[in-house]
């Protein structure tokens, strides 16, 4: 074990599937990190979290690397990027569903007072089908994420620039909005809470509460049961 990882990757694969989640987490991040794993298992969600030593700041330009080992390890399978702070609440096979190479959130935003739009980028999921162009893709997000860059910013410069690999916006419901998000879809199934932005630790139940207060009309089995089963042991191995 490297002690600079504070432990192992964490991993619940599923041979059979042709998909799989994938994010990364620091030693600080840890306990985040199998709660977010406890929160897969209970919706038997083959997933792989990597182990990473910390470096410096919010670092999330490590993003397209991670993606790309992944795509090592495991060739031919779909590979589903994920922030670790997300929280899943129901079935998320239906994001899988498009025929495009890479897919996730584009976002066009209109200046006030100027005749100008500009596009925004999500990374907080982000779904890679096992093509050449996928690759490419993630090997061009990579080569524009130096340290210290925002890899969403970097994002929109990738798909700007790669006319060539098929774009797929993602539905909606599977986009990761942000916890209590009024303009959340109905039926949203997976949120997300920022963990280096919030200032209390929160319990899955009360994010879950207040993620659903914009629509609720009675809480789905499926939510009771992420919130019940949120922080189970989860399966951990180490990383090849």
């Amino acid at each position: 074990m490297n002690p600079e990882l504070g432990g192992f990757d964490i991993i619940t694969p599923e041979k059979s599937r042709d998909w799989l989640v994938i994010g990364w987490f620091t030693p600080d991040y840890r306990g985040l990190a199998e709660r977010f794993a406890g929160n897969l298992n209970r919706f038997a969600i083959p997933h792989h979290l990597f182990a990473k030593p910390i470096g410096s700041g919010w670092d999330t330009s490590r993003k397209p690397s991670v993606i790309l080992e992944a795509m090592d390890l495991y060739p031919g399978k779909t590979i589903i990027l994920m922030d670790v702070d997300c929280i899943i609440n129901g079935d998320i096979r239906p994001v899988l569903n498009f025929q495009r190479d890479v897919g996730f959130t584009l976002t066009p935003r209109r200046r006030r007072g100027y005749k100008q739009t500009i596009l925004t980028a999500s990374s907080r999921v982000a779904v890679f089908k096992p093509t050449p162009a996928s690759r490419r893709f993630a090997e061009s997000w990579r080569e524009l994420c130096v340290p210290g860059t925002n890899d969403e910013v970097n994002l929109v410069a990738c798909f700007v620039r790669n006319g060539d690999v098929s774009y797929a916006q993602l539905d909606q419901r599977y986009a990761a909005w942000e916890v209590g998000e009024k303009n959340a879809p109905p039926g949203t199934v997976i949120w997300h809470q920022s963990a280096h932005a919030k200032a209390t630790a929160r319990t899955l139940r009360s994010i879950i509460r207040l993620a659903e207060r914009p629509f609720r009309r009675g809480r789905s089995r499926a939510i009771k049961a992420a919130a019940a089963n949120f922080g189970q042991p989860a399966t951990r191995e180490a990383a090849e």
